[in-house]
């Protein structure tokens, strides 16, 4: 991703290998053992001595004249791996810091330099992962009986009921933090729950809710389900081992087998309660990871979000028009981002068949425009200046599909509505007659065609 980001940044076209990397104009300094990179973009990411699983160097080309290379650093949970050019400035400075970092030998780095490739060779493994998890059974259950009516602490003897952001906020002992992702114009708040025990004896050193992350223009709508805690479970070196033992507790205490076992992750399901467990191969070494990580998620019923007084009230007979479309509409889901978005009119259910695949409606006393498919629509306040506009995407050249907006004002935004599956040109024309035939409206045209 952020190789895509430069890319678009220089707005250049690059060969491959180091010549091409962004990195050349970064920066890497150790702080406190701790490792700060800054890229060309200014792009940061920092990672701290206690906090190195692995080391590994890597070449990205099979001719390496000048022995650039990549040193990359894989944490012990969490996160994606840091990884620093040897061109960096201050790269001569973070090769010398390490020698503070338990179990480093610069002979082995000195030896991979003699090797460099397109595969990544091992210089360093932490010889004590920090455990920062046990299984201790509680000898009761009551953790599963009660796993659809919300979390159960065994050792608080208390439930936090499956509900809201805004129940989360009023438990004392839960802290709350923003987080910025590595773009800094997006946000998301996390919560953490230190030092727990969960499932009938699995001790976690926190467990953590984490939610969606949104544009620091957008509020954090305090009503929105909780619909995970997650851990990241770290028993010793293995995490394979650590899914097996997690797995057999889990069943044992559940009196339940799972639904659903592979190689990498184990999965139970009971109602709207999913619990999976997943490690997570390196496929740099073919080996699994250290940790484990416990998904708890929750299903809510989320009808609040995709209904109100309009969408419940409806009567086919108060509208006046509507028209449907041989062409489906993937209507967004995302009542977070998409605040539009609405379950369809039960009065419009009847009206979809196999050839008629969408529809939109137009409602003069209310002066509400919806455009549906047959689960899920959106719905808009129309004006005397709403506009349509039908955007055909690209993909080298290669048309991809199509993309549908609208506003109710001259000057106000554009509401994409859903990607329309037209199938050519005589089809595109087809729907963009029939759109202003229908609502009046008028409706542009425009290309996004990208190459990257």
């Amino acid at each position: 991703m952020a190789l895509f980001n430069w890319l678009k940044h220089k707005n250049t076209k690059q060969g491959k290998g180091p010549a091409a990397h962004p990195y050349y104009g970064a920066r890497v300094k150790v702080v406190n053992d701790i490792i700060n990179f800054n890229n060309d973009h200014n792009e940061k990411q920092e990672m701290s001595f206690t906090n190195i699983n692995k080391m590994s160097v890597v070449s990205y080309v099979d001719e390496n004249q000048q022995g650039d290379y990549w040193l990359y650093f894989w944490p012990v949970s969490g996160g994606g791996s840091l990884s620093v050019p040897s061109k960096a400035g201050g790269f001569a400075n973070l090769v010398a810091a390490l020698k503070n970092l338990p179990g480093f030998e610069p002979e082995k780095l000195d030896n991979a330099l003699q090797q460099l490739g397109k595969k990544h060779i091992l210089i360093f493994k932490s010889e004590n992962p920090p455990i920062n998890a046990a299984i201790n059974p509680t000898g009761t259950t009551t953790a599963f009986e009660k796993i659809e009516e919300g979390l159960w602490l065994d050792d608080r003897q208390q439930l936090i009921p499956w509900g809201s952001f805004d129940g989360l906020d009023k438990l004392t002992y839960i802290e709350k933090n923003k987080r910025f992702p590595p773009n800094p114009q997006y946000y998301f708040y996390e919560y953490t729950l230190p030092q727990a025990t969960i499932l009938s004896g699995i001790q976690v050193s926190d467990l953590k809710v984490m939610t969606p992350s949104l544009h620091n223009s957008q509020g954090i709508n305090p009503k929105w389900s909780v619909t995970r805690y997650a851990a990241d479970i770290i028993l010793g070196h293995s995490g394979e081992k650590a899914l097996a033992a997690l797995r057999r507790h889990i069943t044992t205490c559940w009196k339940k087998a799972p639904d659903k076992v592979e190689e990498n992750c184990t999965t139970w399901r009971q109602g709207r309660v999913t619990v999976h467990l997943n490690i997570f191969k390196q496929q740099e070494f073919d080996t699994y990871a250290n940790e484990c990580t416990l998904l708890i998620d929750y299903d809510p019923d989320l009808t609040p979000f995709y209904t109100d007084g309009y969408q419940q009230s409806l009567h086919i007979e108060d509208v006046k028009s509507f028209q449907t479309f041989p062409y489906p509409f993937k209507v967004s889901e995302d009542y977070i981002r998409d605040p539009n978005v609405f379950y369809t009119p039960e009065c419009f259910k009847g009206l979809f068949d196999e050839q008629l695949k969408s529809l939109i409606w137009i409602d003069e006393k209310t002066r509400k425009i919806g455009f549906a498919n047959q689960r899920f629509s959106r719905i808009f306040s129309f004006g005397s200046e709403s506009e349509l506009l039908l955007e055909a995407c690209y993909w080298r050249d290669k048309l991809s599909g199509y993309h549908l907006y609208y506003k109710n004002a001259a000057k106000g935004p554009w509401h994409g509505i859903a990607a329309v599956e037209v199938e050519n040109d005589d089809a595109e024309d087809d729907f963009v007659n029939k759109l202003v035939s229908f609502t009046g409206m008028p409706c542009g045209r425009q290309e996004d065609r990208q190459y990257y």
